[in-house]
């Protein structure tokens, strides 16, 4: 327990002096260069449970559970991310026997799955929607860009504004915000960590300079 509160710590610490210092104003017509790397931060995140997302390619994963697991979320907030356009990653291949491939799943869980076979075309024509009866979900990946995702998150963030997602006197009585802004900073270490450091260093650095407690933000994701 001791040690596990020691790495706990120690990953809060490293985490928050990641953090750039503020840089001089520029004029409104320059771009804002973001020059910080998070890439020790998020390595920390990894040592303390985080699924590691290196070498894994963004995906768009449509997954039927078996009919013994639920995995459905009926929750809902404003701070949903409702239009992205990808949900996992999928992980390098391990299993060529079983031929089955790892997901990290809604951020923190691995999952594993059988792709879903490519039917012919009559089969496209006259198959049926059917349940999966097996005990390992079945699925079928397309390919998402890093790149376009982390526009489709930015303008997101962007339309929820200062004063709804970073406003600090609604920080002081919900916990809503913080765990929006961590579920972002999970993406973006998964971003990072899979090769794409540009577009997980903007979506980190977006969010833990703006938000009214980063620690908070970080603590989130460990806690």
């Amino acid at each position: 327990m001791r040690t596990w509160r020691i790495c706990l710590t120690i990953g809060i610490g490293q985490l928050i002096c990641t953090l750039p210092v503020a840089a001089e104003e520029t004029a409104p017509s320059q771009k804002k260069v973001v020059t910080a790397d998070y890439g020790p931060a998020f390595e920390q995140l990894v040592k303390l449970g985080l699924p590691d997302a290196a070498g894994s390619t963004y995906i768009k994963a449509s997954i039927t559970f078996p009919e013994d697991r639920s995995h459905q979320d009926y929750s809902y907030s404003q701070y949903e991310l409702e239009n992205r356009l990808g949900n996992a990653w999928l992980q390098p291949q391990t299993d060529d026997e079983r031929k089955t491939r790892s997901v990290i799943w809604k951020g923190s869980t691995v999952i594993e799955t059988r792709e879903k076979p490519k039917p012919n075309l009559l089969a496209r024509v006259f198959a049926r929607p059917r349940k999966n009866k097996g005990s390992i979900p079945i699925a079928t990946f397309e390919d998402v860009s890093v790149e376009k995702e982390l526009k489709t998150i930015l303008k997101k963030i962007n339309q929820l504004g200062e004063r709804s997602l970073f406003d600090e006197s609604t920080w002081s009585y919900s916990h809503s915000e913080a765990n929006f802004c961590a579920k972002l900073l999970i993406i973006a270490c998964h971003m990072h960590r899979s090769g794409n450091a540009t577009e997980g260093n903007a979506l980190a650095d977006r969010i833990l300079k703006s938000a009214p407690d980063p620690e908070r933000v970080i603590d989130t994701i460990i806690s």
